[in-house]
């Protein structure tokens, strides 16, 4: 499986052993001294606290940059350089934007587990050697009170919200700093931890 490695963790090289053949896997390890985090008390906060009436927009005055025509993604499992084109006919190819944005879902899955969360971030449907046909899109695991789920994420944005939730904020930032309210996103978030809303 292509579960990332984080430079700033402990590194425990496992062997994965779901699949036919026999592959060394990475995955973060979180530092005992860190406490995992209450959900539920989290959860029953964004429930009824309200969020601020006035959110940003966030900003809206500079124009979007084109992607590259092609984005190289390296599995860091196995090593193979999968090569995506982003347009086709001068048209974004969705399946590219997962490679584009690769670095910034592993900063917020290593940014939730420094909040104690037991995650696990999934990339192997990137990789041309590592990907299940049933993979369609980067998961997230998550293992909370013996309790382990598995998630595809829609997009990066997925992971904003969820660390937003674990901060204890009341509302999430997409990529343009616009503010969006989180009670909306509970049965979601709630998916992705396991937990009843």
């Amino acid at each position: 499986m292509g579960f990332s490695s984080l430079a700033s963790g402990a590194v425990d090289t496992g062997t994965d052993t779901s699949g036919t053949s026999s592959r060394k896997v990475q995955t973060q390890a979180v530092p005992a001294t860190v406490k995992a985090p209450d959900l539920e008390n989290l959860l029953k906060r964004v429930a009824t606290d309200q969020a601020p009436k006035e959110l940003s927009l966030g900003a809206m005055c500079y124009k979007v940059a084109m992607p590259p025509d092609r984005v190289e993604y390296v599995c860091p499992s196995c090593g193979t350089k999968t090569l995506y084109a982003t347009t086709e006919a001068g048209a974004f190819v969705g399946e590219a934007a997962p490679a584009l944005e690769i670095q910034t879902y592993r900063t917020y899955v290593h940014r939730l587990a420094q909040f104690g969360l037991d995650i696990r971030f999934d990339e192997s449907c990137l990789c041309s050697a590592c990907k299940k046909e049933s993979a369609k899109a980067p998961a997230i695991e998550v293992l909370y009170k013996g309790k382990k789920t598995r998630n595809d994420l829609h997009d990066v944005n997925d992971l904003r919200k969820l660390l937003a939730f674990v901060e204890g904020k009341l509302v999430w930032e997409d990529s343009h700093a616009g503010e969006h309210p989180l009670k909306p996103e509970i049965p979601r978030i709630c998916e992705w931890l396991g937990i009843k809303p």
